[in-house]
């Protein structure tokens, strides 16, 4: 954008001359044909395990009412014995109700298991309740038939977006402080509010309190100049670290290392459970350096706040407003047992 050429003093990279960006080209192409290549290698290899009725996932991703087994080093998905019955129900009362909340009730109520609305319809929308998988018939052990199944999927609500009547401020920014789930929008009467998700969907959070909208609204415009100042003395008192790590360094080795797995893997010298074993703990890692190269003195958006905030903010309407809190806050945990209106609030910046 600003013509800015750049030149390496470790490797022949230089973007100053013709030859040196033919060069740097022709090396980035090099690359990306390799991971290319072994990305097709990979998807060639799950397709050909999927064709031959072998899982490419582990019992964890499974639909719920199926699991993972390893038969004779194949690994297999099968019906789960154990939540067998309660798929039944959910299929017969969903078929009774037609909503997947309600029937996450009846499966507490009866089987006192813990099953959210999403979950339910997650497994009702999957092919593999009549068998089936990426279009492998008799892929796996079947609770329905295809037809049944069809008549279930006429019957799912359609995935249409309705026009909302109103923009939550802190929609997807506000926590419940006793069970850690995210807090949702409603309106009570003439006021809009905010309550544990949890307990509007299984009843299993002790936390039934409602906080109204504009008092979220009021305490943190009386408060944002003051963590905006505290942001910034915190700032100030942090030294830089002259031994810093060559995160760079460390997170191209351990893709590097991950790559090699890859090959490993498709030429069968180590097991599917061997690959996700290295593969997930080196990603961990990745995440890891990667989080931690971000935050070395990283300053937090609000520092950036202009001074005339308050001024600017009321000027906004509802989809701005909560635009301006994701730019400067990560998430709010709110503690309604809490009296101390300091205390009721934790906020976690970005």
């Amino acid at each position: 954008k600003n013509y800015i050429d750049w030149e390496c003093t470790d490797e022949e990279y230089n973007t100053t001359t013709s030859n040196g960006r033919l060069h740097l080209n022709i090396k980035l192409s090099i690359a990306q044909n390799e991971s290319d290549q072994t990305s097709d290698r990979i998807k060639f290899n799950f397709q050909n395990m999927v064709k031959n009725k072998r899982a490419i996932f582990g019992t964890n991703s499974c639909v719920f009412g199926f699991k993972v087994v390893d038969n004779k080093k194949e690994k297999k998905v099968i019906i789960d014995n154990d939540k067998k019955n309660i798929v039944y129900f959910i299929i017969k009362h969903y078929k009774i109700n037609k909503s997947f909340r309600k029937t996450s009730f009846l499966v507490k109520e009866k089987f006192d298991y813990d099953i959210t609305a999403e979950r339910i319809k997650k497994m009702l929308k999957s092919t593999m309740l009549y068998g089936c998988y990426r279009d492998v018939e008799g892929y796996c052990e079947n609770y329905i038939s295809k037809e049944e199944f069809m008549k279930i999927q006429k019957i799912l609500p359609k995935t249409i977006k309705q026009n909302k009547k109103y923009d939550y401020i802190f929609s997807g920014l506000l926590v419940c402080g006793n069970c850690n789930h995210k807090m949702s929008g409603s309106k009570i009467k003439k006021y809009h509010v905010y309550r544990c998700g949890y307990y509007k969907n299984t009843r299993n959070c002790i936390n039934k309190k409602y906080i109204q909208e504009y008092e979220i609204e009021k305490f943190l415009l009386e408060n944002i100049k003051n963590i905006k100042e505290r942001e910034i003395k915190t700032l100030s008192m942090q030294t830089i670290n002259s031994n810093k790590k060559n995160y760079d360094l460390e997170i191209i080795k351990l893709k590097k290392k991950n790559d090699k797995l890859a090959e490993l893997y498709i030429d069968s010298k180590i097991s599917r459970e061997k690959y996700d074993s290295i593969y997930n703990e080196t990603s961990e890692k990745i995440k890891e350096l990667e989080k931690q190269k971000n935050h070395i003195n990283k300053k937090k958006e609000i520092i950036n706040l202009p001074d005339n905030i308050i001024e600017i903010y009321n000027k906004l309407n509802n989809e701005n407003k909560r635009a301006f809190w994701s730019k400067y806050i990560d998430y709010i945990i709110i503690d309604l047992s809490k009296n101390d209106i300091q205390k009721k609030y934790k906020i976690i910046l970005k």
